[in-house]
C-alpha cells in the first residue's frame, strides 16, 4: 500500500492460509485506478474486474449497475440492480440482483454505506470521499485510509478510531502513562479543532478545560497548572495547540501539537508523524505556551513530559 492509501497489491486466501482466493495488483493515474472508468465527478463507471458498468443520479448516488457480458458468451448486458431515490430520502429497489452473474454472490456485491458505495473485492469506495478536503494526501476512494485494523467507517464519510475492549478507558481520549505526567489526547483533528469522545468538539480554551476536567485525573489533581504538558496526538495539532494555549484560561499550560498527519499505533500508546509533502520525513512536534512557540521536537522523539520540558529550555 502507498502512504496515500492507494492499494498496490492485495492477496486473499482460504481458511487454510495457503490456497489463494484472488491476488490483485493495481497501478494508478493519480488516485484513479488504471483500467477502471470514471465520470467527471470521480464516480467509478466501469469495473473491469467484475464486468460491471454503473450510472449515477444528480447526487452522485449509484442508480443502476449493469453486467457487461463477455462477447464470447453472446449474452446481452443485464441489469444487476437498480435503486430509486425518493425526495423524502427513502430508496426503492426496482430490479433484483441476478444471482447467476459472476461476482454478484452474497458477500461480493457492492455495499451501500449511505454516503457512497463500497466494493469489498478491491477494498475501495466507488465514489470520492465527501470529506476529501479534510484528508488531503489520502486517496478519496480509500476505505479508512486503507487501515481497517485501526478504523471503521460506518457511513462512508468519516473514519472513526476503533478502541480495543482492553483499552476502553481510552475512549475518553485523555490519558496519562506511568512515569509520564503529561496528558495525552488521541483524537481526530483538522487544524481548527479536534473531535473527542461523543462527538464533542474542542476548539478553544473553555472547551478544552471542560473536556479535561471531565476526563483527565492528572488535570484535576493539579491546582496550579503552570508547566503542565498536554500533547495533542491529532493531525495538524500544532495550529490548534497554538490557539488553545493563547486562551487566558490556559495560562502557563504547555500544549504540544503535530506539524502534519499523525498515525496512532494499535495499542494507543504512541503516535507517528507523517509529513504530507515528504513521506520520508516525520515532521515535528511544536510546543506552545501562552500562544507563543517555546520549542519543537523531531517527529521521531516521544513527546513525553520530560522530553517536552527539556525542549522548552533548549
Amino acid at each position: 500500500m502507498h502512504l496515500d492509501g492507494n492499494l498496490l497489491h492485495l492477496e486473499r486466501y482460504q481458511d487454510d492460509g495457503s490456497t489463494p482466493v484472488n491476488i490483485l495488483d493495481f497501478t494508478y493515474d493519480g488516485v484513479h485506478r488504471a483500467g477502471f472508468g470514471y465520470d467527471a465527478n470521480g464516480n467509478v463507471t466501469n469495473d473491469p474486474l467484475r464486468g460491471f458498468e454503473m450510472s449515477y443520479n444528480l447526487l452522485n448516488l449509484a442508480s443502476q449497475v449493469r453486467w457487461r457480458a463477455p462477447e464470447s458468451t453472446g449474452q446481452n448486458s443485464s441489469v444487476v440492480g437498480e435503486t430509486v431515490y425518493y425526495a423524502d430520502g427513502s430508496t426503492g429497489v426496482v430490479a433484483s440482483p441476478v444471482q447467476s452473474i459472476p461476482h454478484w454472490e452474497l458477500g461480493e456485491r457492492y455495499q451501500h454505506f449511505g454516503a457512497r458505495a463500497y466494493d469489498p473485492l478491491t477494498c475501495t469506495f466507488l465514489q470520492t470521499d465527501p470529506l476529501a478536503e479534510k484528508y488531503y494526501g489520502t486517496s478519496p476512494y480509500a476505505y479508512c485510509g486503507s487501515n481497517p485494523v485501526m478504523f471503521v467507517d460506518p457511513d462512508g464519510e468519516e473514519k472513526i478510531l476503533k478502541v480495543p475492549v482492553k483499552h476502553t478507558n481510552l475512549r475518553l481520549s485523555a490519558i496519562s502513562f506511568p512515569d509520564d505526567d503529561a496528558i495525552h489526547i488521541f483524537a481526530h483533528g483538522n487544524g481548527r479543532s479536534i473531535d473527542v469522545d461523543n462527538g464533542m468538539e474542542v476548539a478553544n480554551g473553555d472547551t478544552m478545560n471542560m473536556f479535561l476536567e471531565e476526563n483527565s485525573k492528572t488535570w484535576k489533581e493539579h491546582e496550579d497548572k503552570s508547566n503542565l504538558v498536554v500533547v495533542l496526538h491529532t493531525c495538524f495539532g500544532s495550529s490548534i495547540a497554538k490557539k488553545i494555549s493563547s486562551d487566558p484560561i490556559m495560562k502557563g499550560v504547555i500544549f504540544v501539537g503535530a506539524s502534519d498527519y499523525v498515525h496512532v499505533n494499535a495499542d494507543y500508546t504512541e503516535s507517528v508523524l507523517i509529513d504530507s509533502n515528504d513521506h520520508n520525513s516525520t515532521g515535528c512536534w511544536v510546543i506552545y505556551a501562552n500562544g507563543d512557540q517555546v520549542g519543537s521536537m523531531d517527529g521521531n522523539q516521544v513527546p513525553s513530559n520530560e522530553n517536552v520540558l527539556k525542549s522548552c529550555h533548549e
